[in-house]
């Protein structure tokens, strides 16, 4: 499996690996799924994104997916709505998470994107594959609930959390 470094203070680890790691084995192919034990996922909070050459000095949420390793920039940030910060994270984590399954899906073809993207690429821009299907996707809406189940401490009892991510499943 992936391994995770944290430079963030307030987020729940726990929780977030869980959704990574849930969101990867739902997503890649059970055949394929040794490929990612060598990617490093390394969050930082999305104050660090200025330092970025790839934000062009701003700050933001959003991440940074090459090969074997993913940086995130998040929402750092703790608050008594747990769903107000998730739901934005994981928009953008499953967003690079779906690059990097591309990657290990080596999904190299030069294919054409279908729709102006967010990053300044026009309909027609011919991309890898790996960035071409996943900004498409992102921009048509396709995403989908993901739930996990995870012990409250603090109420101790068992509940169940969503977040909105990314949906290649049909695509791999």
């Amino acid at each position: 499996m992936v391994f995770f470094i944290f430079y963030t203070k307030n987020i729940d680890q726990r929780l977030y690996k869980g959704f990574i790691t849930r969101f990867i084995i739902q997503t890649i192919p059970r055949n394929k799924y040794f490929k990612t034990k060598d990617w490093v996922i390394k969050l930082y909070p999305s104050e660090l994104a200025v330092n970025d050459p790839n934000f062009h000095g701003t700050k933001g949420i959003g991440g940074v997916t090459g090969k074997g390793e993913i940086k995130l920039y998040i929402n750092d940030k703790k608050d008594s709505d747990l769903y107000l910060y998730l739901r934005e994270n994981m928009v953008a984590i499953s967003h690079e998470l779906c690059h990097m399954i591309g990657i290990v899906l080596d999904w190299y073809d030069r294919v054409p994107l279908r729709n102006n993207d967010y990053s300044g690429h026009k309909a027609g821009t011919v991309l890898n594959k790996y960035v071409q299907e996943v900004h498409d996707r992102h921009v048509e809406g396709r995403f989908w609930t993901m739930s996990i189940k995870r012990f409250n401490y603090i109420k101790i009892k068992w509940e169940v959390v969503h977040a909105r991510v990314l949906d290649i499943r049909d695509a791999v």
